[in-house]
């Protein structure tokens, strides 16, 4: 068998084994994206660091796999749903190899139940989703929340935990936050903490509730509102709160207000 001119192969649900994971991902050096989804193999070898054209790799439902041993050099997007055996996710080895810019943009990691570590998140992630990864470690979840890794901005993360990380500047109970500001929109960062009561589709909106035509020197109040499905908590009321953040690299904190400049009363 021989995969040279093949971009893209699919083996979901082909009863794949460790030892044709082994002796296989050679032939695979010129591929573009592999779906190994819903297979029994236990260990990803570490060969697979030699697919180097490798961009999209999808491991969902591997409900065995419990040791992950390399990524490609240039993997854009790593789906792994579902691998209820996956117990540690150690991306260092990635960072170390890429002499430019690492390529990783997406990491899905949803309903990993057992997942404990992930290390050596590199600075390119735009995308990273651990829903109802509960068992990941205190020390593991902090590290994913520093402030630096989200400075930059065009960050998406979705964690499990119930607390707002302590560098966002201005939070609200509910479903909106309200903020005035100068000049140009602001470079912010959103936190949502809430119940859910299941996977939602999240809407962001910004209204501008003063101008139609935003004027320099002039304060203009935005309100930014998310519709999202939330269960109650014990106490029958909704939890949900947001954080925001100023990304200060690309705004100058003058500009930006969290009460009304004009009476001094509070928006949220």
């Amino acid at each position: 068998m021989v995969a040279s001119n093949v971009k893209h192969i699919d083996f979901l649900s082909c009863n794949i084994s460790d030892e044709f994971i082994r002796t296989s991902l050679a032939w695979f050096s010129n591929v573009v994206e592999l779906n190994l989804s819903a297979n029994n193999f236990t260990i990803l070898p570490a060969c697979i660091k030699e697919c180097r054209l490798l961009a999209i790799l999808i491991l969902d439902y591997c409900m065995h796999l419990r040791e992950i041993g390399g990524i490609p050099p240039n993997l854009e997007t790593f789906s792994a749903i579902r691998c209820t055996s996956l117990k540690d996710l150690d991306l260092t080895d990635l960072i170390a190899s890429t002499k430019v810019c690492c390529s990783l943009r997406e990491l899905v990691l949803d309903d990993c139940e057992n997942l404990q570590e992930i290390r050596g998140i590199p600075p390119s992630i735009e995308l990273l989703s651990a829903r109802n990864c509960r068992s990941l470690t205190t020390s593991c979840r902090k590290m994913l929340l520093i402030q630096e890794l989200h400075e930059a901005g065009n960050k998406s993360f979705c964690l499990p935990g119930t607390r707002m990380p302590e560098w966002f500047e201005h939070c609200s109970n509910g479903h909106s936050i309200s903020f005035w500001f100068r000049d140009n929109f602001p470079s912010i960062s959103l936190c949502i903490v809430g119940h859910m009561r299941k996977i939602p589709t999240r809407h962001i909106r910004f209204e501008d509730n003063v101008d139609e035509v935003l004027s320099e020197n002039e304060w203009n109040h935005a309100v930014v509102s998310i519709d999202m499905d939330f269960k109650s908590n014990t106490t029958g009321q909704f939890a949900a709160g947001i954080g925001l953040h100023v990304i200060k690299q690309n705004c100058s904190m003058d500009r930006i207000q969290f009460t009304s400049p004009f009476n001094h009363q509070s928006f949220l």
